[in-house]
């Protein structure tokens, strides 16, 4: 027995069963109606596919929030790189400062000698003014005056003249004063500085002060 399809429309084929001897007759309709069938169904097959709509990633549904994350992303790489190279330098600079020892008046006294033409006795020698405070209660200002200092120009003979000078501007409560400087750079990289601060116009020294660093 074989099966013997109706010559009816495609929609409507039915199956029918015979016996073997009548297949003959009805066999090249039977493969050719099976193969309008098939490609019928790949071709239905084929539109299903095309018109499925692909599902969209959650970038393709929000692209602005995509965007938005990107640049935020690209944003915190930048920071994080500066504050790692931040860190880095820092840690750098603590490094030198470590490295360094800070000398005050005392322990700096000991290197003065490598300042050109000062040593210990020379440096506690030098009168520092006495700073005087008047006060003025009509003006209600206080004024300042310094006294019995020593002199700045007789020390400036005796050691030379300061690497650098800076001069402050007075006001009308106290006089103009200069920073003197004469420094030494040593060989390890440390200096050794000493200061004389004096006031410009009767030219005593208000102040002194050595340190340096190592």
């Amino acid at each position: 027995m074989c099966l013997k399809l109706n010559r009816q429309p495609f929609n409507r084929l039915r199956p029918v069963f015979f016996f073997e001897k009548d297949c003959f007759p009805y066999f090249p309709y039977t493969i050719m109606k099976l193969r309008v069938i098939a490609a019928k169904n790949e071709g239905a097959t084929d539109m299903m596919k095309k018109a499925t709509p692909k599902k969209k990633t959650w970038s393709g549904r929000h692209p602005r929030l995509s965007i938005a994350a990107g640049i935020a992303l690209i944003i915190l790489g930048i920071a994080v790189s500066d504050s790692d190279l931040l860190n880095s330098s820092n840690s750098i600079a603590s490094n030198d400062y470590a490295d360094e020892a800070y000398l005050e008046e005392e322990e700096a006294l000991d290197y003065i000698y490598e300042v050109k033409n000062w040593d210990r006795s020379i440096y506690e020698d030098i009168q520092v003014a006495t700073t005087n405070v008047e006060y003025d209660e009509e003006e209600d200002i206080s004024t300042e005056t310094y006294s019995h200092g020593g002199s700045y120009e007789e020390l400036v003979d005796i050691v030379g003249p300061p690497t650098r000078t800076y001069t402050h501007k007075g006001d009308e409560t106290r006089p103009t004063v200069v920073d003197a400087d004469w420094e030494k750079d040593l060989e390890d990289g440390g200096y050794i500085s000493v200061t004389i601060r004096y006031e410009k116009d009767s030219g005593q020294i208000i102040s002194k002060d050595c340190y340096g660093s190592f």
